[in-house]
């Protein structure tokens, strides 16, 4: 494509977008306060062969979430019923990605207050979301860096989970719904299904800042220091 070419995909990205959202909730606002039926209409008024070309990129673009949709299920983010409702409509991550990782640490690293969401990725800086919504490319970048952080993190994850299961006196991690003074939360998903892991402040803050793969192999440390593994590897 084209740089003008580009530049109006985005727009029927956009304005697909809009449409897709305005017809299950019509009450909400739109930039510019344009409405789904002006996105319409604007859509309409292209011409047929620039339409065509433009509208088959960017199903394509929206195919790619569905496939990012199929993975986070796949790997017992999301559940079959969460899928087929993102699925439903023109994917919007304006729409539905607090959905998908909802949780978020601020914690204090070198006298700087930082947030992190439970995928790892650390929180956008404020005026950057007017170029996400724009930017199509870099919406799809940053949906895929987050479905990849999150399924590794939560993979890590759930190796923290089977040491609060196997070992729930280990003092390291347990299941719980309300931390206790000193205690912070760690968010889990199984199957679709948000469990809620409770351990020290401090650790939990150096696992959420860890890479994800040195997560995991912490997690299968505790487990072989604990004993579980090593009597795990002796019966087989």
């Amino acid at each position: 494509l084209s740089e003008q070419e580009g530049k109006l995909l985005d727009m029927v990205i956009n304005s697909r977008r809009t449409i897709a959202i305005s017809k299950y909730k019509p009450d909400v606002k739109h930039p510019d306060g344009l409405s789904g039926v002006e996105h319409e209409t604007w859509l309409a008024e292209l011409p047929g062969k620039v339409s065509g070309k433009l509208q088959a990129r960017a199903d394509r673009y929206f195919e790619a979430y569905r496939e990012l949709n199929q993975l986070r299920r796949e790997n017992g983010l999301i559940n079959k019923k969460a899928e087929e409702a993102l699925n439903r409509h023109d994917y919007s991550p304006r729409e539905f990605l607090h959905h998908i990782d909802p949780e978020s640490y601020t914690f204090n690293v070198g006298g700087r207050t930082i947030t992190v969401n439970g995928s790892g990725i650390r929180a956008l800086e404020e005026g950057s979301e007017k170029l996400l919504n724009t930017d199509s490319s870099l919406l799809l970048q940053q949906a895929t860096v987050r479905t990849f952080a999150k399924i590794l993190r939560n993979r890590a994850n759930l190796g923290l989970l089977d040491v609060a299961e196997q070992l729930p006196e280990s003092g390291i991690v347990r299941r719980g719904k309300y931390p206790k003074s000193g205690e912070a939360t760690i968010h889990v998903t199984k199957e679709g299904n948000p469990i809620k892991l409770i351990a020290d402040k401090k650790f939990v803050r150096d696992w959420i800042l860890a890479d994800p793969q040195i997560a995991s192999d912490t997690a299968n440390i505790f487990q072989w220091i604990s004993g579980t593994k090593i009597l795990k590897a002796l019966a087989t």
